[in-house]
């Protein structure tokens, strides 16, 4: 389940948005990569995210997007396994795998109110 790719793997299930929540509904979308989340807490439209990289290694991720929303991010709050997520069937990231969806309730943490 940890197929995220390192350079965007920050180490733990990051959500952003514009509510104020304490629990993160089954059905929503997490990612490993805090900018992304970051990035989606203000609603974007559209979310770029571009790599600088000199050759196999990147050097440097940058995310813009189009959100106006103050938002918030959030860290999931409780241990996860396979049961608990899967990848976005969706996702518009190359790979598939910077996106996943919950598939139960989980708790959340406020790590930063965001402008």
């Amino acid at each position: 389940m940890r197929d995220v790719p390192s350079h965007l793997d920050d180490g733990d299930w990051f959500h952003g948005s514009p509510l104020e929540l304490g629990t993160l509904a089954a059905g929503s979308t997490v990612t490993r990569c805090r900018v992304v989340a970051e990035a989606f807490a203000h609603k974007p439209a559209r979310v770029n995210i571009q790599e600088y990289s000199n050759g196999d290694t990147v050097l440097r991720v940058t995310v813009t997007h189009n959100g106006t929303l103050p938002g918030f991010l959030y860290v999931v709050d409780e241990a996860t396994g396979g049961c608990d997520l899967h990848p976005h069937p969706h996702s518009s990231y190359p790979g598939g795998t910077l996106e996943w969806i919950t598939d139960r309730p989980l708790r959340l943490r406020l790590v930063a109110r965001l402008g």
